[in-house]
């Protein structure tokens, strides 16, 4: 097994096919330990004599949240003139107070999907072919605990995965260790950001105080979660698949764009497939959430009415101006012009 961190970041972009064979790749970088180690480690591979890199062209990504004032500001020049010593271009994007102010939700949540929204933007004007993210085991074991205490299901439990679609986290089956360890053999001065001990958010009470508590009993915790991630993947993947094979033969897309399944059908699957097979119908008229976390609640109380053996016709509501009409023979899942009258 490779022991230096360049070594174990050479061996999962080449063992597990994460790297594209030539062409631009948009590496994500806040100035934190562990996308600095990340676009560090990707530039030294780069000026390596290893024939996987000399096609791939870095193109560095910073977004400025403007949640901390002169600091995030601070954070982003840092990336910059990181960037310059490096020899790669760098793409730097500001929140604006207008568009902080429009946020909906958490305000972890609206970040992230402002991120995301930023690198694919990044991605599409430097024509990349991959977006790399620092995500670390660590990572992946709070994503899990949260997602669990959350009640995610199996899909949500897989959590982040090495690839996904253009995404790739060369890092994954690293610990956050390893990349401070590494900025520091390399004098690179990361960033720290204050709000990581913010006890306000969720992650951060997870990270601070749960985890050492679970630690304190079993000192390999986050090595399991990571583990354990990586089978309910493998399952759900499998599961997914089975599902999407069935899909054409067991649905319809109407004229308006309503979705439905034959209900005797539906009725047979087990319930792994026919739960898929709901959540699969929901996210083609845009009810399921993006995480794939359809609540749970209602898709049980839609579950019990298909598997209903008087064959009533009922109607059901998934979401806001989103339902679902039971029939004898049919579930059609529609988009409603108001929210039905209950």
């Amino acid at each position: 097994m490779p022991n230096t961190f360049i070594d174990k970041l050479h061996f999962t972009l080449t063992q597990e096919s994460l790297l594209p064979q030539f062409g631009v790749i948009v590496v994500a970088c806040s100035g934190g330990a562990d996308s600095l180690a990340l676009l560090h480690g990707l530039a030294a591979l780069r000026r390596s004599s290893l024939r996987n890199y000399e096609n791939i062209t870095l193109h560095a990504a910073s977004l400025n949240h403007g949640l901390r004032g002169a600091e995030s500001a601070a954070d982003a020049a840092f990336v910059a003139e990181v960037s310059r010593s490096l020899g790669i271009n760098c793409t730097i994007g500001a929140i604006s107070d207008a568009e902080r102010a429009a946020w909906k939700g958490s305000v972890e949540a609206a970040a992230r999907k402002a991120r995301y929204a930023f690198l694919r933007k990044t991605a599409a004007e430097t024509g990349a072919v991959a977006i790399a993210l620092g995500h670390t085991l660590d990572d992946q074991a709070e994503t899990v605990l949260m997602r669990l205490l959350s009640g995610a299901g199996g899909d949500g439990m897989a959590a982040m995965r090495l690839k996904s679609g253009d995404i790739i986290r060369p890092m994954l089956r690293m610990r956050r260790r390893e990349t401070v360890a590494y900025c520091r053999e390399n004098g690179l001065l990361f960033r720290t950001d204050a709000t990581n001990s913010d006890l306000t958010y969720t992650r951060n009470r997870i990270r601070l105080q749960l985890f050492p508590a679970i630690e304190a009993i079993a000192p390999q915790v986050k090595e399991i979660l990571a583990r354990e991630s990586e089978i309910f993947a493998a399952d759900a993947e499998y599961l997914n698949a089975a599902t999407t094979q069935l899909w054409a033969d067991f649905s319809a897309t109407l004229a308006d764009g309503s979705v439905a399944l034959r209900r005797k059908d539906v009725q047979k699957l087990p319930n792994a497939i026919r739960w898929r097979m709901i959540r699969m119908a929901a996210m083609q008229i845009g009810t399921a959430q993006e995480d794939m976390r359809f609540n749970f609640d209602s898709l049980k109380r839609l579950d019990k009415v298909i598997m209903d053996a008087s064959g009533k016709t009922r109607l059901v509501q998934l979401a806001t101006g989103a339902a679902v009409r039971v029939t004898r023979g049919e579930v059609i899942f529609l988009v409603l012009p108001h929210p039905p009258d209950f």
